[in-house]
């Protein structure tokens, strides 16, 4: 009789909503499955159980803090006799309606998100809407969204049918007491039970720590390890981490002296500057030699797109060809995975803190290339396709020592092709003209940013016949923009008197294999080219990263400055190791290793490049010395940017 009192049957609809919603949530991670297999990967049947299982886990998490307020409303409302289930179920399901489309939008997302970046969804995403209009124009610009953008309204609207039948075929049989002490009875045992189900749902776990993303993890192969996490739960989880604006855990943990003197060692750093300890002033006996500097950013260049090809034909012939006359460096790689974190690195010589934006506002203050060659008489400018606003870029290149920046509101409006604006093409014709015309009585040094091999692509159509899929044809056009723009600016007088730099903004995951991080998200090609230095071209197979770009270039100029940064000139000091970041990993790699550590599940791996096998345990003098290397790299890197030895004074 107990199970026909108005609290239980009030209750009971609530978990029989937040089951019904576990159902869901499983459904889309099937899917997920379905879409993100890595290929190569072993499809081990009782693992995908596991992962599932794991995930219903998370998945009750988040659906039991969904429940919280309506297991507390059912447990009042269940007093008041007067009131019909019913007519509360109606309101109850108006608030699942909202919390639960809002949810599984953001899981039908994620399945895409992480085809894209190898991770799941987490706040930073959240970070693009700041910009709406454009945001909202890469989403249904891009036809490979499409069918998210329709499965995720289908399948919120599923679940909106599916709750409303529920809701029509449940009929509560309730029993009225007559004896008040049942009555109570029955209030009290029901009330302990379902609050104590909901806690134990919330805390995710019977151990003493509540759950946390560590809790997915039960492989040694990376993707079963990540089908379990939610992605809602991972993006509170990276907001925590960005509201408290600290290091993480393996950072915030390493001693701040020990760490800045095994970087001072590894760095050979002999100067003794109390203020700014990164200091190296670097002086040459001769006057240096003023070339203009050209940086191209290119978008998502990763190094594995040298090696693809279309019909016999490489997808990327100009770079290929310059490796043999430019100085290249064969084992490069970017600090991070966005836009941002690669205009930082590459021009500043700093490195992104993980999920932390780098370039804030008020910015921070840089000294890197713009600063140094500032002070040798350089102008400074950039172009980019678009917006300059994104990203808060506009106001940091500007306080930091950009004199001019070039965008889609200096181009006339029939070249804006796409929500990133122009394509690359007229991006450097734009450049190119804006040179000539301009008398090149002062030297200059200008960045380029490019965008075309970024979703949603707006390439020219005879492209079509240069790849299999609309990727590999943005990357044809990207590189057939870039070799239309280098012959080009070589015949100028003022391309003959410059050095070009052309380096990814960062890699990308989309030819990955199953590592714990995205190794082909960071991994990419560098090229140094001039005329004034054809004595030097050849390949390096020196470890190298964008941070070192700003001290090799000064160093081939041989101008004077103050190395502040982490960075080194790579043709005349050898680094170890290089280390890099991804919103949640810190990874490290040699010529022939990568070790990762993530920094949500505490794990760490060691592989042997190329090789998916995690070999930590047989090599853990090499985990050790390359785990030192990365945390007291980043643990000064970051202590620099607070401290403000990134300053020029």
């Amino acid at each position: 009789m107990w199970t026909k009192s108005r609290i239980f049957q009030a209750v009971k609809y609530v978990f029989l909503v937040q089951i019904l919603a576990l159902f869901f949530f499983s459904i889309i991670r099937i899917a997920f499955i379905a879409v993100n297999f890595p290929e190569g990967t072993p499809f081990i049947f009782s693992d995908i159980l596991h992962a599932l299982v794991i995930g219903v886990r998370f998945d009750n998490h988040i659906a039991s803090y969904i429940s919280l307020l309506p297991l507390l409303s059912a447990i009042v409302i269940s007093l008041f006799e007067r009131i019909k289930l019913k007519n509360f179920f109606r309101i109850l399901n108006c608030y699942y309606y909202i919390l639960y489309t809002i949810a599984f939008l953001i899981a039908v997302s994620n399945i895409r998100y992480f085809a894209f970046f190898g991770w799941h969804i987490n706040i930073e995403a959240f970070s693009w809407f700041k910009f709406f209009g454009t945001t909202t124009g890469m989403l249904v610009d891009d036809k490979s969204n499409y069918p998210y953008l329709v499965m995720a309204p289908a399948f919120c609207a599923i679940f909106i049918f599916t709750l409303r039948f529920l809701f029509r075929k449940y009929n509560p049989e309730v029993l009225e007491y007559t004896d008040k002490g049942k009555k109570n009875l029955s209030y009290l045992s029901t009330f302990i039970i379902a609050i104590g189900i909901c806690f134990i749902g919330m805390r995710g776990s019977f151990q003493r720590y509540v759950i946390k993303v560590s809790f997915a993890s039960f492989s040694d192969i990376p993707f079963y390890n990540r089908i379990g996490n939610n992605p809602i739960f991972n993006i509170v989880e990276s907001l925590k981490q960005t509201r408290k604006n600290v290091d993480a855990e393996i950072i915030k943990n390493t001693d701040a002296d020990y760490a800045l003197s095994y970087v001072s060692n590894e760095l050979e750093i002999t100067d003794n500057d109390t203020k700014h300890p990164l200091n190296r002033s670097v002086s040459f006996s001769d006057n240096g030699t003023k070339l203009n500097v050209i940086l191209v950013l290119m978008e998502s260049m990763t190094l594995n797109n040298l090696t693809l090809e279309y019909n016999g034909r490489p997808l990327t012939p100009f770079l290929r060809e310059l490796r043999d006359s430019s100085i290249y460096f064969e084992n490069f790689y970017s600090s991070g995975i966005h836009t941002n974190n690669g205009m930082l690195a590459s021009m500043y010589g700093y490195s992104p803190n993980f999920l932390q934006p780098c370039m804030n506002q008020p910015s921070d203050l840089y000294t890197g290339l713009p600063y140094w060659l500032k002070k040798h008489g350089y102008k400074t400018y950039t172009f980019v396709t678009s917006n300059p606003q994104y990203d808060n870029m506009n106001s940091f290149l500007l306080d930091n020592n950009i004199d001019r920046i070039y965008s889609q509101y200096d181009y006339p409006n029939e070249k804006i092709v796409s929500r990133f604006g122009v394509r690359d093409d007229y991006l450097f014709e734009y450049g190119t003209d804006f040179f000539n015309k301009n008398p090149d009585t002062e030297p200059f040094f200008a960045m380029f940013l490019t965008c075309s091999n970024h979703s949603p692509y707006s390439i020219p159509e005879k492209y079509s016949a240069y790849g299999a899929d609309i990727d590999e044809q943005a990357i044809a056009y990207a590189d057939d923009a870039l070799k239309e723009f280098f012959e080009k600016a070589k015949e100028t007088s003022w391309g003959k008197n410059s050095v070009f730099v052309f380096v990814a903004d960062h890699g990308s995951p989309r030819i990955n294999p199953s590592y714990d991080m995205a190794y082909y998200y960071n991994r990419i090609p560098c090229y140094i080219y001039s005329e004034a230095f054809k004595d030097k071209a050849k390949k390096y197979d020196v470890i190298g990263g964008q941070i070192d770009i700003f001290p090799t270039i000064m160093g081939l100029l041989q101008l004077d400055y103050v190395n502040n940064t982490l960075g080194v000139d790579l043709l005349e000091q050898q680094r170890k190791y290089i280390y890099f970041v991804s919103d949640e990993h810190l990874g490290c790699a040699d010529k022939d290793y990568f070790y990762c550590y993530n920094i949500n599940s505490k794990q760490e791996f060691l592989y042997k490049i190329g090789n998916t096998e995690n070999i930590i345990d047989q090599n853990r003098e090499k985990v050790s010395e390359m785990r030192d290397y990365a945390v007291n790299m980043m643990k000064i890197n970051n202590t620099a940017v607070k401290e403000k030895w990134i300053n020029a004074e």
